[in-house]
């Protein structure tokens, strides 16, 4: 009777979807059938929209390992699949509600894709420029405001298209003590709402810069880095000229938002080429905070991603809360029904919308210590061209208001109390970091910058060969900063070489792991890494100065790591390493 029933339902459910009536078996475990069913889905697609129902969190968690869930209203899901992805959610035994058409087969449908191919034609930006017209747009911004203005080339995608970034300051290629700040969009390919007001973004403040007060101190005080596309191949799936065929994943079949190494589970498989040119580009840089635009809702999505928050909250969560409520009023005063699709409030810890697992945010938050955000800015992903001017007057003020948050809280410098150069330090506020919510001063010039919820909070500053200092009672409000710039003393017995393994810090370096093994030690060339559990490289110091002489910032987690050491002058050397539950640990060396 069971059997009877599910054949009926598929019946049904291929009609629904103007599937051939001798599919129907398809959703019956025969082989032969299944392949059959994924040959009608998959005939001219390489990805497919669909939706589930499913009420039980353990089965929800393991879906959301077999597709792609895009979004939840209620118990019904909609989700994306690639053939080998829905191959394996039907074999689990679940079973497809409805296929939907792609966002990219709507806006055909409704005939609402306005192409630019010239600057001209972008002037009201109220189209979607051509893949050619962007690389020149880019190259212009630069071109034409070069003291302000840097072009950045992040990467390459699979089919070698420019995934670029514009480096906006005031001295746009020098590193400042400043606070950074990353936008990226589009790492789904048929998300693209964000893909044009990003590339507007960037105008308006080169355009205003030096008329327009605001405009001017962004750039004055930030370095702030614009990203509009980070997956190329995705948009222009299949022309250069037209996003009319833009899909979700990659060139190859792949969703950039869940390839990014997970901490929480270990799952460190293959990285995709945009993914690992983007981890390299964010590991090269001192962000402070950064926001992953999306589409496909309306709602400001805060870490954690992996967990919902009953079972993991982020130690800044009432801070996350407070600058998404910020950022949705201000789209309010403009549009009173904005970043309702989700909830009332307008945002959402990740986890309770829906767990993401090897998603970008989370692990930009755990790996590089930078505060990310997803931003969903329009239920539609592809809306009608002549619409993208309403979601900018929506959004502009609270972009720009964003982007201030990063120097909000507590900053200042650290330094080398002799020579005064400046230091990489592990910056913890006591009682209250867990989970990477740490930071670290740069290594360039000193300077960090540490965004937090208003309160009186405990610093502790640590970094390999000096004394550990605290800073207590230091007080922050809302919407302002405290300065507390720190000078820490060198351990000269630590410099010496001399000296045992720097001492236990519950917040900063730990023993050296007995797990891992230099060879060979002394070195002349290669050194070889190896420990017991994943760990990934964060810089080698010279210990007759403490020095930072060679930075691999090598972020993904492996057992065996090699560092060429040939290029080292002779001496002693310590390297400082990280395991995967954020422990510091500090190996020895001798280059000969």
């Amino acid at each position: 009777m069971k059997r009877a029933f599910l054949l009926i339902l598929t019946i049904l459910f291929i009609k629904a979807c103007n599937i051939p009536a001798l599919q129907a078996a398809a959703i019956e475990p025969q082989e032969k059938s299944l392949l059959s069913f994924l040959d009608s889905i998959f005939q001219n697609r390489t990805e497919t929209v669909f939706q589930f129902i499913e009420t039980d969190p353990a089965q929800i968690e393991a879906i959301s390992r077999m597709v792609s869930i895009d979004r939840k209203q209620d118990s019904l899901f909609t989700a994306y699949a690639n053939r080998q992805e829905m191959a394996a959610f039907l074999q689990s035994g679940h079973r497809i509600h409805s296929i939907l058409a792609s966002p990219t087969e709507i806006a055909r449908q409704q005939k609402s894709i306005s192409m630019a191919q010239t600057m001209e034609e972008m002037a009201e930006w109220n189209r979607y420029p051509t893949y050619p017209l962007y690389i020149e747009m880019m190259r212009s911004f630069a071109q034409e405001h070069p003291d302000i203005c840097r072009l950045d080339t992040i990467g390459f995608s699979v089919k070698g298209r420019l995934i670029l970034c514009l480096k906006i300051s005031d001295n746009a290629h020098q590193e400042e003590p400043e606070p950074s700040f990353f936008y990226s969009s589009s790492i789904h390919g048929d998300e693209l709402t964000g893909y044009v007001l990003m590339l507007r973004l960037a105008d308006y403040l080169l355009d205003n810069y030096g008329s327009d007060e605001e405009a001017t101190r962004l750039v004055d005080e930030m370095q702030i880095h614009i990203n509009p596309l980070s997956n190329p191949d995705g948009a222009y799936a299949l022309s250069d000229e037209n996003v009319s065929g833009a899909t979700r994943y990659n060139a190859n079949g792949i969703d950039l938002n869940r390839n990014y190494p997970d901490f929480w589970s270990g799952d460190h498989s293959r990285i995709e080429k945009e993914n690992q040119a983007m981890i390299d580009y964010v590991a090269a840089h001192d962000f402070v905070m950064a926001v992953n635009v999306h589409g496909g809702s309306d709602v400001l999505n805060y870490p954690w991603d992996g967990f919902r928050s009953s079972q993991k909250e982020h130690a800044d969560a009432a801070w996350w809360q407070a600058i998404c409520a910020r950022y949705v009023d201000s789209c309010r005063l403009v549009d009173a029904a904005s970043y309702r699709d989700v909830n009332s409030q307008g945002y959402i810890h990740g986890g309770d919308w829906y767990v993401v697992h090897n998603g970008r945010q989370d692990y930009f938050n755990i790996y590089n210590h930078v505060r990310e955000l997803t931003l969903e800015i329009s239920v539609t992903k592809l809306p009608d061209a002549s619409r993208l001017p309403d979601f900018w007057n929506t959004n502009w003020r609270s972009l720009l208001n964003y982007m201030k948050e990063a120097g909000y809280g507590i900053r200042g410098s650290v330094s080398d109390s002799v020579s005064g150069e400046p230091i990489r330090a592990l910056v913890c506020v006591q009682g209250h970091d867990k989970d990477s919510s740490q930071i670290y001063s740069s290594a360039i010039h000193g300077a960090y910058f540490r965004p937090i919820e208003a309160g009186t909070y405990d610093l502790r500053f640590s970094a390999p060969g000096y004394f550990p200092k605290t800073i207590q009672g230091i007080q922050v409000r809302n919407l302002n900063y405290t300065v507390n710039n720190i000078a820490l003393l060198p351990d000269t017995s630590w410099h010496s070489g001399l000296a045992n393994d720097p001492p236990v810090d519950a917040n900063g370096l730990d023993k050296n792991p007995a797990t891992c093994r230099l060879y060979p030690n002394p070195v002349s060339g290669t050194l070889h890494i190896e420990a017991d559990e994943p760990v990934s490289l964060q810089a080698v110091y010279r210990v007759s100065d403490g020095r930072r002489v060679l930075a691999p910032r090598i972020r993904n987690f492996q057992k065996a790591h090699r560092l060429d050491a040939s290029i080292l002058p002779s001496g002693f050397y310590l390297l400082e390493i990280e395991t995967e539950n954020g422990s510091r640990n500090i190996l020895r060396f001798v280059k000969q």
